[in-house]
């Protein structure tokens, strides 16, 4: 239970700094980039948390296949889990653990 709770605690995280590295980074990179330019000199900013979450979501595919792997392992088949776990990747591995560790108690018959 101990390399299930290491592992997706280290890809939470690695998940979140990448996803707010990626708007830092292009901002550095291409500083007009969450500007937009429209008529009469108007200018219009996007802020960072779009880009933030985007990022959050194509990485959470990372997550997912990673919880597909271990639950095929596992034998457990949750096909809403991986869908929780797209939109809260937090929320996803916290239930992933308690079912992994459920699975495991029944297994092993831990009181």
């Amino acid at each position: 239970m101990k390399y299930y709770i290491k592992k997706y605690l280290i890809l939470f995280f690695v998940i979140e700094l990448i996803s707010r590295l990626i708007p830092v980074t292009l901002k550095s990179i291409f500083p007009n980039v969450f500007t937009e330019q429209i008529s009469n000199g108007v200018t219009i900013t996007f802020g960072d948390g779009y880009f933030i979450l985007l990022g959050r979501y194509i990485l959470n595919f990372i997550l997912i296949y990673f919880m597909i792997k271990d639950s095929k392992k596992l034998k457990l088949q949750n096909n809403v889990l991986f869908v929780l776990t797209f939109f809260s990747g937090f929320t996803g591995i916290i239930l992933f653990l308690l079912l992994t560790f459920e699975k495991l108690k029944n297994e092993f018959k831990l009181t």
